[in-house]
């Protein structure tokens, strides 16, 4: 069952990482920052 009320947050993280890979394909640097952000909310659920 879907915990809607994390609904928000897993938008929020899911949106880091697709601005990690479109950062990555345009070689900017400032992926690391996104994809840290990214990786390390989902090691929380954990």
């Amino acid at each position: 069952m879907w915990n809607w009320s994390f609904f928000q947050l897993d938008i929020l993280i899911s949106a880091t990482g697709f601005i990690s890979l479109y950062l990555i394909r345009r070689k900017n640097e400032k992926w690391k920052s996104f994809a840290f952000c990214s990786d390390y909310s989902k090691t929380n659920y954990l």
